[in-house]
C-alpha cells in the first residue's frame, strides 16, 4: 500500500512473470498451488495506492509465512455477520445476546498482523496504565508478524469500533493490514496527570479500544440512548439506568471515588443491587468498566442476608493484559487455544471459560470483590423497556442524482447512532467496482456526524491525508457513479449517497 510494499511488489511481479511464462514452455495451462502455511497473495482490500501515493491501483499482496489456521469460529469478518441485528419487538432476552455476542467477539477474535514491509515486522506501543501493574515505567506490548493475536488491542484512552478494522482484515485468512494502525499511532503522547512522562508510541487512536468503549461498543448494537464511551461518563444524565436500589452522590455519576459510593450505601444495598445485575449488564469504578455476562448468582445467610462471598457475578473486561505478572515475577506470555491443532494466540481480554495458559480463566468475581473495589452496577434504557431500539438511518445534505467532488467536501452525514467509519466505492458504467476507499473519525471522541473534507482531505488512514480526493478526482468524467456508505454502531452500512461523480 505504499513504498515499503517495494521489495514484496518485486516478488510478486517476478512470481507472476513465471507464471505466465510456464504455459508457454509446457504448451498447458498451469495454477500455481497454495499450500496450508505457505505465503499466499491477496488483493488488497481498502483502497490500494501507487508508489506515488497517488491514485488507486490493483496490486498484489505476499503475505507474511504463519504455520497456523485461524478457525472460522474466530474470524472477524465471518462472525460479525452472524450477530443479528437489533430490531424494535425484539424481546429483552435477544437485545441482551445481541450485545453479550458483539462484546465476545471483540475480546476473543483472531488475527495475525501484515507491515507491509519486510524490513518492519513488528509494532511496539506503551501502555502507560500498565506500569503500576508490571512495575516498569513504559510497559510496552509488541505485535509481530508470524503470530496470532485475539480482539481489538487495548491501546488506553481511544474508543476505537472493531468495524474499523473489517476493511483491512482478510477474511479468508484473518491477516490484518497493519500499516493503517502504524499510521494512526500516537507520537509523543504524555499522561495529563505527568506531562513530563512522555510515550513514544501509545497505539492507533483508531484501531484500539479500551475497557469503557469496548463495553460502549457492545451497547451500540441496541441503544442510541447512551453518550458516553469513557468510564468515567456512566452516569445517569449519559442516559445510562442505575441497576438496584444504591445511591448515587448529587453527581449522579462514578467521576468521584467510586469506593466512597459504595461504603455510602454499605454492603446489604449493594449485594442487592448486585443480585438484580443480568447479562448484559455493566458495573463501573473509578478508572474501569466491565461487562455482566450472565444473571447474578446469589446465595444467602440463615438470617437472609446475602452472602458476600458465595455470590458472584461471571464477567468479561477489555484489559491491557500480556503477561501473568510482572517481569521480574516470572511473568510469561499469556496464551490460549487457536484452533484444533494446538496453535495459540495471546487475548489481552477476559471472557468466562476462555484457557489462558492452561488454565480455565472463570472470571467469577464475589460481590464482596465488587463491593470492596467501588463497582456500581449499571443498564441501558433499551434493556429495561425504558426506551425503544430505533431504526438506524443516516441523512445527507444532498440529494440530486450528480454531484461534482468540490461540492462533498461541505456536505455533512449524520445518523441517529454513533458512526465508525465512512466508505468510498466508485463504479463503472457497467456496475463494475473501479475504487474503494475508507474513513475512520478520531477514536478520542464518539460522533453522530461527520462533514466530508474530513473524510476526503484529512483522512489519518492513509499515507497522503488527501487519498480519497486525490483518487476520486480520477473519476469525474460523468461516467462513474459515487456510492457512499456509513457504518454505525448498529453494525449496519447504511447507503448514504448514489449518483454521477462530476468534476
Amino acid at each position: 500500500m505504499k513504498n515499503s510494499h517495494h521489495s514484496r511488489r518485486v516478488t510478486a511481479l517476478i512470481l507472476s512473470l513465471i507464471f505466465a511464462v510456464l504455459p508457454l514452455l509446457t504448451a498447458c495451462r498451469t495454477e500455481p498451488s497454495v499450500t496450508e502455511g505457505s505465503q499466499t497473495q491477496t488483493q488488497t482490500q481498502a483502497g490500494t495506492e501507487t508508489d506515488g501515493g497517488g491514485a488507486a491501483t490493483e496490486e498484489k499482496k505476499v503475505r507474511p509465512k504463519i504455520d497456523f489456521v485461524i478457525p472460522e469460529d474466530k474470524n472477524l469478518a465471518i462472525q460479525l455477520e452472524k450477530i443479528p441485528i437489533a430490531r424494535e419487538g425484539m424481546s429483552e432476552k435477544e437485545l441482551r445476546e445481541i450485545v453479550l455476542q458483539f462484546m465476545e467477539l471483540q475480546l476473543t477474535f483472531a488475527y495475525t498482523p501484515d507491515f507491509g514491509d519486510e524490513e518492519n515486522s513488528a509494532f511496539v506501543h506503551s501502555i502507560p496504565a500498565l506500569n503500576k501493574h508490571y512495575g516498569f515505567d513504559g510497559c510496552q506490548i509488541t505485535y509481530a508478524e508470524g503470530k496470532a493475536y485475539g480482539g481489538m488491542p487495548y491501546m488506553q484512552a481511544t474508543c476505537g469500533s472493531v468495524y474499523r478494522w473489517l476493511p483491512f482484515y482478510d477474511a479468508e485468512t484473518g491477516f490484518m493490514d497493519w500499516e493503517p494502525v502504524v499510521r494512526t499511532q500516537r507520537l509523543n503522547w504524555y499522561v495529563s496527570s505527568d506531562p513530563n512522562t512522555i510515550y513514544p508510541n501509545a497505539g492507533s487512536y483508531i484501531f484500539g479500544n479500551t475497557c469503557a468503549s469496548s463495553v460502549f461498543w457492545a451497547y451500540g448494537r441496541v441503544s442510541n440512548s447512551i453518550k458516553s464511551c469513557w468510564s468515567n461518563g456512566w452516569s445517569i444524565a449519559n442516559g445510562f439506568v442505575k441497576v438496584g436500589e444504591y445511591q448515587l452522590t448529587e453527581s449522579e455519576s462514578v467521576t468521584d471515588r467510586s469506593k466512597d459510593i459504595t461504603e455510602m450505601n454499605g454492603k446489604q444495598k449493594m449485594y442487592r443491587s448486585y443480585a438484580a445485575v443480568k447479562g448484559a449488564d455493566s458495573l463501573v469504578h473509578t478508572g474501569h468498566a466491565i461487562l455482566a455476562t450472565a444473571d447474578a448468582h446469589v446465595e444467602y445467610h440463615p438470617n437472609g442476608t446475602i452472602d458476600g462471598e458465595k455470590s458472584y457475578l461471571l464477567i468479561a473486561e477489555q484489559k491491557a493484559s500480556f503477561l501473568t505478572a510482572a517481569p521480574n515475577q516470572g511473568g510469561v506470555d499469556l496464551y490460549s487455544p487457536l484452533n484444533s491443532d494446538g496453535a495459540t494466540y495471546r487475548i489481552m481480554g477476559n471472557w468466562p471459560g476462555i484457557t489462558i495458559n492452561g488454565k480455565v480463566n472463570e472470571m467469577k468475581w464475589t460481590f464482596s470483590y465488587l463491593y470492596e473495589n467501588g463497582y456500581i452496577p449499571f443498564t441501558i434504557p433499551e434493556l429495561v423497556g425504558q426506551a425503544p431500539v430505533e431504526k438506524a438511518t443516516v441523512s445527507f445534505s444532498y440529494s440530486k442524482d450528480s454531484v461534482e467532488l468540490y461540492k462533498l467536501k461541505s456536505m455533512v452525514i449524520t445518523a441517529n447512532y454513533y458512526i465508525s467509519d465512512l466508505e468510498f466505492v466508485v463504479k463503472d458504467q457497467s456496475g463494475k467496482e473501479v475504487f474503494r476507499g475508507v474513513y475512520c473519525g478520531k477514536g478520542s471522541q464518539i460522533v453522530d456526524s461527520i462533514t466530508l473534507s474530513d473524510a476526503l482531505l484529512y483522512n489519518p488512514i492513509y499515507e497522503n491525508k488527501g487519498y480519497l480526493n486525490l483518487n476520486l478526482t480520477q473519476y469525474t468524467d460523468g461516467t462513474h457513479t459515487l456510492e457512499i456508505g456509513c457504518r454505525v454502531s448498529t453494525g449496519e452500512m447504511l447507503p448514504v449517497y448514489s449518483g454521477t461523480l462530476l468534476e
